[in-house]
């Protein structure tokens, strides 16, 4: 149970709207509920097109995405989601969940165009502060590169540039520290 103590009601997300994307209801439901008591408004949906079509008519400040949907997947639905206009909602700060951790998974995340990747089990307090931080930086308008983690511009440069599988976890070849040189040094 989520006792009082557990749960200071602090409405650290006064009038924020927040964009709930995941497949199984248990999880939109509980997301909802503490996005709710801490006094986000939150439009909760199960898919990418319903989740499109919420971004395009509510405009959420903040969207909250599962990767793994049906039909479309989490990452084909932020990169739509980049080619809208700004004031279409195109540049709607996202959050990626994901069950797998790994640094492909991350990368991938980012690439698509999310600005956080978080692994499951999600720290609530961590996606509350995240979701918060968001929300200001949306709101404020000031979308730069302390969110994005990269210089403005620079990922429509490379956008289209390789097509990536989404279900790519466990590929070592990505990002992988370390592994600069190539030949034997």
């Amino acid at each position: 149970g989520m006792s009082g103590e557990r749960w200071p009601h602090e409405r650290t997300l006064e009038g924020v709207h927040v964009l709930v994307v995941d497949n199984d209801a248990d999880e939109r439901e509980m997301l909802a509920f503490v996005f709710n008591v801490h006094g986000a408004r939150v439009t909760a949906v199960g898919s990418a097109a319903e989740a499109l079509a919420a971004a395009r008519n509510g405009r959420p400040d903040v969207l909250v995405s599962d990767v793994l949907l049906p039909e479309r997947d989490g990452y084909s639905l932020v990169r739509e989601l980049r080619t809208w206009s700004p004031p279409d909602g195109g540049r709607i700060p996202a959050i990626a969940v994901t069950g797998c951790c790994q640094e492909c998974d991350r990368t991938e995340a980012i690439d698509a165009g999310f600005q956080v990747h978080l692994g499951k089990p999600v720290p609530l307090e961590t996606l509350l502060e995240v979701v918060a931080k968001l929300a200001s930086v949306s709101r404020a308008g000031t979308w730069g590169a302390d969110v994005e983690g990269r210089r403005p511009g620079q990922q429509r440069a490379r956008k289209r540039s390789v097509p990536t599988s989404p279900r790519r976890c466990g590929n070592r070849s990505i990002a992988v520290p370390g592994q600069v040189k190539s030949g034997r040094e």
